[in-house]
């Protein structure tokens, strides 16, 4: 087991006797998948702007459990540490867990502490589920690496606080940082605090045997809406809505559409294309924020779809023919977009809408000699407002 020291704090055993550690320790993760309920440390409005955590670490054992109690003489504080979100600066490759002595009155980033273990790769791949699908730091306690007791680095690095009043004693900061890849060099880290207690604690043995930790708070939490679904977009056939929703300490969002409250079959994105046969439907988004503790769901206001834009024209209709009294003229459909499914006519001369000239060719007649003719053709399709295009004028000679 490879060990770095950070800083060095001179202690003796008696000291961390004094601290009347006794039964095991608990964790308390900070960060922004916290829970809005749970206590962070006394120390956390310490940090200047930009120094703290990025988020909080979980630890799972061997079998991809989430780690909820253990003995203080166990190496580490679990078989893998995840960090609860993704790199802010990827990509690194590499994931090391550090563990620090909280002082009263001494920056954070200034405590005395020292590296648990080896720099491990990630992602891990071949953990257990869940931590072999995320992209999150993870750090892997085992494969030739075997990271320092609790116990261990209580011995090295107590907690000599005692005072009851300002909330130090028994506290000890874990640190998560990532590094290697070509994420380069960063201050970043996630966090999770400890508190600390020994069992058969004497000056001779500050160390003691048989301490247990148990989690006092949550390491991280469900995710929370910071924004819960909604629609973005005109809700129209042939038209994209987008589904919007922002979670707070989510690892993924997946995405489910409805219309009039039964599932769309394959909708399954943030963003839907409405077809034609949603017209007048209810339209809905529901969304699952989830993280490594859990999920949370909402659903979006519904919108009733509307007509599609109008048909337009991508090939115009055009008039063709002699031109001549009592000789035919024909138009042609042109192309729409959408496909048209029905295309009606109607002629004019001059500005005379002619009864009965609805097809798609005309006879002129002989007192028409002189006049000008045109038509109007217009296109539908179904879930969309008609569309209509005015043909250019000939005159007929």
């Amino acid at each position: 087991m490879v060990k770095r020291k950070v800083r060095s704090l001179t202690a003796g055993a008696a000291a961390l006797a004094a601290a009347g550690l006794a039964g095991g320790f608990a964790l308390a993760g900070i960060g922004t998948a916290v829970a809005a309920s749970a206590p962070t440390p006394p120390w956390y409005s310490e940090y200047s702007s930009g120094q703290g955590p990025v988020g909080a670490i979980t630890f799972y054992n061997a079998n991809g459990q989430v780690v909820t109690g253990g003995s203080i003489t166990a190496s580490g504080l679990g078989a893998y540490a995840v960090a609860d979100t993704a790199d802010p600066l990827a990509p690194h490759t590499k994931a090391t867990l550090f563990m620090y002595t909280p002082v009263d009155g001494t920056n954070p980033l200034k405590w005395s502490g020292e590296q648990l273990g080896l720099s491990t790769n990630y992602p891990n791949t071949s953990a257990p589920a869940p931590i072999n699908s995320t992209t999150n730091p993870v750090e892997t306690n085992g494969n030739g690496d075997t990271d320092a007791t609790v116990q261990s680095y209580v011995n090295s690095y107590p907690n000599t606080d005692t005072s009851t009043s300002d909330g130090y004693g028994g506290l000890y900061d874990v640190r998560l940082r990532v590094s290697g890849g070509t994420g380069g060099d960063t201050s970043e880290f996630w966090d999770t605090v400890i508190s600390v207690s020994v069992t058969g604690a004497t000056t001779a043995d500050p160390g003691g045997t048989g301490g247990t930790w148990a989690v006092d708070y949550p390491e991280s939490a469900p995710p929370t809406w910071k924004s819960k679904p909604v629609l973005s977009g005109h809700t129209k056939v042939g038209q994209a809505d987008k589904c919007v929703a922002t979670a707070e300490g989510a690892t993924s969002l997946t995405y489910a559409w409805q219309a009039n409250g039964k599932a769309i079959s394959g909708a399954t994105k943030s963003s839907y294309t409405i077809p034609a046969k949603l017209l007048g439907r209810k339209l809905t988004c529901s969304v699952k924020a989830t993280n490594f503790i859990g999920s949370v769901s909402a659903t979006s206001p519904s919108v009733k779809v509307g007509l599609g834009s109008a048909l337009r024209p991508v090939k115009k209709p055009t008039i063709s023919g002699p031109h001549k009294p009592g000789k035919a003229e024909k138009v042609t459909a042109g192309k729409w977009s959408p496909k048209a499914s029905k295309v009606t006519y109607q002629w004019y001369v001059g500005k005379k809408k002619i009864r009965g000239a609805t097809k798609s060719s005309f006879t002129v007649s002989k007192s028409d000699k002189g006049k000008t003719i045109h038509v109007v053709v217009t296109a539908s399709a179904t879930g969309y407002a008609k569309g209509s295009y005015t043909t250019r004028s000939v005159k007929i000679t």
